[in-house]
């Protein structure tokens, strides 16, 4: 599912400081990951315990200019996420099944419109 944007985050420290407020993504469901030679595509969807997650908002990363990527995942399941995390251009999604981290020089953050 796909919700209308309300705005975009081009910089990393307006980032963060939106990420604090949604409390890092605590148990928000991972979404569609796709990563290419340099870029990173990546959604998170708010939890709703409905069937098919009904009317969830769907917040959009993409990462440009990525480097040092790691990931390690042990989920069949779709899984949960414990924290976003950037700490200067490292990105982490840390899982309650695994990771995935890396550097980026550049970052859009798709706010949903409420």
């Amino acid at each position: 599912m796909w919700t209308e944007r309300e705005r975009i985050i081009d910089n990393f420290e307006d980032a963060i400081t939106y990420i604090k407020q949604q409390h890092y993504f605590h148990d928000y469901l991972m979404g569609n990951i796709e990563i290419d030679d340099n870029s990173a595509f990546i959604t998170i969807e708010e939890y709703t315990g409905n069937i098919a997650n009904k009317n969830a908002h769907v917040w959009n990363f993409k990462f440009n200019n990525i480097s040092n990527f790691k990931c390690e995942i042990d989920s069949i399941l779709p899984f949960f996420i414990l924290e976003v995390f950037i700490e200067d251009h490292e990105i982490t999604f840390s899982l309650n099944n695994g990771y995935i981290s890396f550097e980026a020089k550049d970052i859009l953050l798709g706010i949903p419109k409420y």
